[in-house]
């Protein structure tokens, strides 16, 4: 693990320790008692539903190819959150991984990496869109607030990360295939069809791309949704369009710290900071965020369970032919 990944982590930790210190361990306890069995299974419920709609969008971008079920994208997209959720990268590791699983499904190679920054690209314009409109909404229900400043900084930080994600998607193409020649030594995946092609492809669909995109946005709006319901199941009565700009806002504070582990303490952070305009106590904020994290573990220790079982070592061995070749070059120089 890179020193800064472990840095970044710690920071994180601290942040989060302190707030749950602020808030009062029981306090929080108490709160998170309240969500109940039932309550937690509903949330869970409502997550793994949303990764299927998630993968879905994905697989729009390779309708038509017969590598390109839609089943191997909603598995994909799960591996995709699990890395995130259960593992410590950060959601750029998370992302590679989930492009990464998608390549073992059998998707080629070659899409299967130009599908995956695609659909990263398409997903974060959605997430624009979603903190854009949870701004506009701040500013309605709770017009004298002061988050209108810090809340441009974040949506012009987001603005230009999905330019640039656009960029890579339209014009990036050689360079990506260079990073992973560089990373794999070799085209890695069945069907080795080169990146750029793959971006061809897809730009070639650009019903496929909004319709993609209008799922994503769909998937954003809901987890707005998911955010009012457990507040219910925490005896918080805020209103949906309180909890709409909790989520929202929220995403683009994770997203704008995207390279902290897990956005451990930035997600902790933005709920108590949110919450407090919502009526939303800071032990209910914390719960809120905990809650999340059982859920996010819940999901994802089975999967990646499932996902090592199926392909063992393959999923880190990624250039199994330069290090078979270095093998055999150390076997003829033995005695």
């Amino acid at each position: 693990m890179k020193l800064r990944t472990v840095l970044t982590a710690l920071i994180g930790v601290g942040l989060l320790a302190w707030l749950l210190w602020s808030a009062g361990l029981l306090e929080v306890a108490r709160a998170v008692v309240r969500l109940g069995a039932w309550g937690f299974v509903a949330i869970v419920a409502f997550q793994l539903g949303l990764g299927v709609l998630l993968g879905i969008a994905w697989a729009l971008l390779g309708r038509g190819r017969p590598d390109s079920p839609i089943g191997r994208y909603i598995w994909a997209r799960l591996v995709r959150d699990a890395s995130g959720q259960a593992l410590p990268f950060s959601q750029v590791g998370a992302v590679l991984l989930g492009g990464r699983a998608l390549s073992l499904e059998g998707v080629s190679g070659g899409f299967a990496t130009a599908s995956t920054v695609t659909d990263l690209a398409v997903e974060f314009t959605g997430q624009v869109a979603f903190v854009g409109f949870g701004a506009a909404l701040l500013s309605i229900l709770r017009p004298h607030n002061v988050l209108g400043r810090p809340t441009l900084v974040v949506i012009g930080a987001l603005v230009l990360m999905s330019v640039g994600l656009v960029l890579a998607q339209s014009h990036g193409a050689p360079l990506i295939e260079r990073l992973l020649r560089r990373v794999l030594k070799r085209d890695d995946g069945p069907g080795g069809a080169p990146v750029a092609e793959g971006f061809g492809e897809i730009r070639s669909r650009p019903a496929s791309l909004a319709t993609a995109w209008a799922l994503h946005f769909a998937g954003w709006m809901l987890g707005g949704v998911q955010t009012w319901i457990t507040l219910l199941f925490l005896d918080v009565h805020a209103t949906l369009g309180g909890a709409l700009v909790i989520d929202s806002l929220t995403a683009g504070a994770k997203a704008v710290g995207f390279l902290i582990p897990g956005s451990l303490g930035i997600q902790e952070g933005a709920l108590v900071l949110l919450g407090h305009f919502f009526g939303v106590a800071s032990p209910a904020a914390l719960a809120l965020s905990l809650a999340r994290r059982g859920r996010d573990l819940v999901i994802a220790v089975p999967i990646l369970a499932i996902w090592h079982t199926r392909h063992g070592d393959r999923i880190w061995r990624l250039a199994p032919k330069a290090q078979e070749t270095s093998s055999a070059r150390q076997d003829a120089l033995s005695p």
